[in-house]
């Protein structure tokens, strides 16, 4: 009687061990889920800002194709008459007066300075963009590649026209032996590539 009792015993011993484990291994535990929310809350801290940035860039690279008909424009007065700058001023004093490009969604004004064709464009005040990128400017300055080298559109040399793009650094134009006469003010990590 006593061997059946110890056996009895022993197998429900058994079960109750073998129940325990089919138990644990139906779900995942507390712990596990609040490592999971955790990872995926880190991840999300990571990318949207990244994510942001990426989006106000792209948005800024369309700000600075819209330029385009400006930039041609001072390119074909300046092809027009490259030894004297009164066309240029012409151009700027016009294009400045009249309505020039419409304000768009994420740029407020385009503007042409009459000294130099340098096309400063300034963003919206209440676009979608961050709002590091809100009514800050990018500058565009006109370069003439001469046999020594880039040089201001201002001074009068002959040779064909190239872009220079800054926002608060021209590291880029810089790199390519361009230089600025006045920076831009929109901060460096949300400029496209051109304008860094």
């Amino acid at each position: 009687m006593k061997f059946f009792t110890l056996l009895r015993k022993r197998k429900h011993r058994t079960n109750h061990g073998s129940r325990k484990r089919r138990n644990s291994s139906a779900g995942f535990t507390l712990i596990e889920l609040m490592i999971v929310v955790a990872i995926i809350g880190v991840l999300t801290a990571i990318a949207l800002p990244a994510y942001e940035g990426y989006n106000t860039r792209a948005r800024l690279t369309e700000v600075i194709m819209q330029a385009s008909s400006m930039k041609n424009l001072i390119n074909e007065a300046y092809v027009l008459d490259p030894s004297s700058i009164n066309s240029i001023r012409e151009l700027a004093d016009d294009y400045n007066a009249s309505i020039g490009l419409v304000p768009t969604k994420y740029a407020t004004s385009y503007l042409i300075n009459r000294n130099n064709g340098e096309i400063t464009i300034t963003t919206s005040g209440t676009a979608d963009l961050v709002p590091r990128a809100l009514s800050k400017t990018i500058v565009l300055t006109p370069q003439v590649l001469t046999t020594s080298g880039y040089k201001l559109l201002s001074e009068l040399e002959e040779g064909a026209v190239d872009w220079a793009c800054s926002s608060e650094t021209s590291t880029v134009a810089a790199s390519r032996g361009m230089s600025v006469v006045s920076a831009g003010s929109l901060p460096r990590e949300l400029a496209p590539a051109e304008c860094r």
